[in-house]
């Protein structure tokens, strides 16, 4: 009996965890159009939220939300829009329904 709940367990799990890639890929890329200009970083983080019905979490202390800026992309993939609005400086990543903006990770030299 063990075995069987085993072997059916297997599967399932493989086919969850599959899942679970696939929606974080097409969150990725999830197309949004994006006319700002003068627009605040926040701003065009809830236009993205609204766009996508991802939420969007990072640390107030390091994105200054109130950041003037220009953004016109039409059509373009939510990973490319992030990229451009937060630089190289900011890296996103994707956890379900929810788009973590973190700084990029430092490059230590000996």
């Amino acid at each position: 009996m063990k075995g069987t709940i085993r072997q059916l367990c297997k599967p399932a799990l493989a086919i969850c965890l599959l899942l679970a890639i696939s929606a974080t890929a097409m969150a990725q890329r999830q197309r949004v159009t994006v006319d700002a200009r003068g627009a605040t970083v926040g701003e065009v983080i809830q236009s993205l939220k609204q766009q996508t019905g991802l939420d969007f979490f990072f640390s107030n202390a390091q994105v200054d939300v109130n950041r003037s800026v220009t953004i016109e992309m039409a059509n373009a993939e939510l990973d490319a829009v992030i990229g451009r609005l937060f630089g190289t400086g900011f890296v996103a990543e994707y956890d379900g329904n929810v788009v973590i903006i973190r700084p990029a990770a430092q490059q230590h030299y000996v």
